[in-house]
């Protein structure tokens, strides 16, 4: 059996950007050096892992406290992944370039603040 995608006679093609938009997201770029984008990582990830051991503390609080961590500890652990992952690109970028060098972070979200993407370059 064949999986085949069909599209209607009468499409429009669109862009990453362009979907984001229409459901709401939003792109955050930040250019610093790598040393400064090392210490702003490093903050992110300790905040994200104090929110998430939160959320661990606030579901044993009953039924509401386990209505609020359904929803924001799987929010804490994304955005600690996502950060993780940046903080390593930044980590390799300073071994191979120094940490004077300039990088770009750039954070791609949706409608709820879902990060959906996050990496760092060297510019």
């Amino acid at each position: 059996m064949e999986m085949t995608l069909k599209l209607p006679n009468h499409y429009v093609e669109l862009e990453q950007e362009e979907m984001m938009y229409l459901d709401g997201g939003r792109t955050s770029i930040i250019r610093e050096s790598a040393s400064q984008m090392r210490t702003r990582l490093s903050r992110i990830l300790n905040a994200g892992i104090a929110g998430a051991a939160s959320s661990g503390l606030i579901a044993l609080t009953g039924i509401a406290g386990k209505i609020i961590a359904v929803f924001s500890g799987p929010w804490f652990v994304n955005a600690i992944n996502r950060t993780s992952g940046a903080h390593s690109e930044v980590m390799n970028i300073i071994s191979r370039h120094g940490a004077s060098r300039r990088v770009e972070k750039r954070t791609t979200m949706n409608i709820v603040y879902w990060i959906t993407g996050m990496t760092v370059r060297a510019i």
